[in-house]
């Protein structure tokens, strides 16, 4: 008799533990497809016996949240960072979520949270910056982030040296190349950022960023770098779209010396095709004016366009990026100013431990100069491409250690512009 208990016992299970998982299947699929009603309905009914699956409960918050169940949502979403309090995608759900309850204070700080978290893409963080602002109009008008990163570099070849030791010319002969240099650095950054809200009506806001970056290096003493940037932008939002207009002054000093400075006009526009994914397109001009005397006849004017794919999950997102790039120089006869360049973009960011994140990006480029050398009686043509990872170790929101490691190989017609690269970098960042 009790074997027979046993038996139909387990048979009960298998058969509940398959209904389930049917279940959790349609309503995966349902979700999916943007049929959050239906998903709903189901999920509701799930939760309670996978307390601990964090992928339901996001999705039945999410469910909830887009057929207008806000507490319901917002308990749904309670119960993930509970299980997973580093669940970034999640954190910001909690925030948008405590925005439309009214919480204003709560969903002001998790908005804080979510973007000091240096690994989220620079379009959803401008989306993330609006939500702020509105929470921010119900509390005070303006708003800061600050953030600055020390660390140490190794750059396998600081110089770009070619990787053959010798070249040839036609009429002229065999000629050798310059060595390559290798060297560690010390490394500097620095952001500040100001976001203030302009009017209740429409939705505009202006953004004030500013950066500085500095590498000093032990040994190679005329490659240091200092860069500074400033960006005024006004921003616009409706319900699908995020406006952009950026101005950028961007100066570049080269062994303390004066060396570039360019001025830019970016328009951008982040349309928004569901609750997790965007397209992002902007066109920019750019001027650009050399300082030194002898590089007389390299400034430019540079045209780039740019289209971009981006998909987020709850702990991590996908861009696809693609650019076209072409830069004419003002006057002159040089012969290594003119060029079209494409680019294309992966990039893979995932939070693959509660504390760690990795991220992977690969960008695959081609670059064709429209003058004609006449030393190697041809016109130069570089194709190549750079590929890195990154792993991040969180010690807070807003306290990080990043280690990075990047590749670069690219290949020349020109041989003297054939050139391999490694960098290992090691830095510690904080968040304000």
């Amino acid at each position: 008799m009790k074997k027979i208990i046993l038996i139909s016992i387990l048979f009960i299970s298998l058969f509940s533990n398959q209904e389930l998982e049917i279940k959790k299947t349609k309503a995966v699929d349902l979700y999916k497809s943007g049929d959050y009603e239906s998903a709903y309905q189901i999920l509701s009914t799930l939760y309670m016996t996978v307390l601990s699956d964090t992928n339901i409960n996001f999705m039945l918050g999410r469910s909830a949240y887009e057929t207008g169940r806000y507490k319901i949502a917002l308990a749904s979403f309670e119960r993930v960072q509970m299980l997973d309090s580093t669940n970034i995608r999640n954190q910001l759900e909690i925030a948008r979520t405590q925005h439309i309850l009214e919480l204003y204070e709560d969903a002001k700080l998790n908005f804080k949270k979510v973007l000091n978290n240096s690994n989220i893409p620079d379009n959803a963080r401008t989306n993330i910056e609006i939500f702020l602002k509105k929470t921010t109009n119900k509390l005070e008008k303006s708003f800061f982030f600050f953030n600055f990163s020390v660390g140490l570099i190794y750059d396998s070849n600081v110089n770009y040296g070619a990787i053959n030791n010798t070249y040839s010319l036609p009429y002229y002969g065999e000629f050798t190349t310059v060595d390559s240099k290798s060297d560690s650095a010390y490394e500097f950054k620095a952001s500040a950022m100001n976001v203030y809200d302009i009017g209740d009506k429409n939705g505009y806001s202006i953004r004030n960023k500013i950066s500085i970056y500095n590498r000093t290096y032990n040994k190679q003493y005329n490659y240091d770098i200092t860069y500074l940037s400033y960006s005024p932008t006004l921003l616009y939002q409706d319900i699908k779209n995020i406006y952009e207009l950026n101005f950028i002054f961007e100066n570049m000093r080269l062994n303390n010396d004066n060396y570039l400075n360019i001025y830019s006009i970016m328009p951008n526009i982040i349309h928004k095709l569901d609750a997790t994914t965007r397209l992002v397109a902007h066109v920019k001009y750019a001027k650009k004016s050399y300082q030194r005397s002898f590089e007389e006849g390299r400034d430019a004017s540079n045209y780039e366009l740019s289209f971009s794919y981006q998909r987020l999950w709850s702990s991590s997102y996908l861009i696809l990026r693609g650019l076209a790039e072409y830069e004419r120089k003002d006057d002159g006869y040089r012969n290594d100013v003119d060029y079209n360049r494409y680019k294309l973009i992966f990039d893979y960011v995932t939070q693959f431990y509660p504390t760690y994140i990795a991220r992977v990006d690969v960008e695959i480029s081609t670059k064709g100069y429209q003058d004609r050398n006449n030393l190697f009686q041809n016109t130069r043509e570089d194709n190549g491409y750079k590929t890195g990872l990154n792993i991040t170790k969180k010690f807070s929101s807003d306290f990080y250690l990043e280690g990075k490691f990047s590749y670069e190989r690219f290949w020349s017609n020109q041989s003297i512009y054939a050139y391999d690269k490694q960098i290992f970098s090691l830095s510690i960042n904080k968040n304000f």
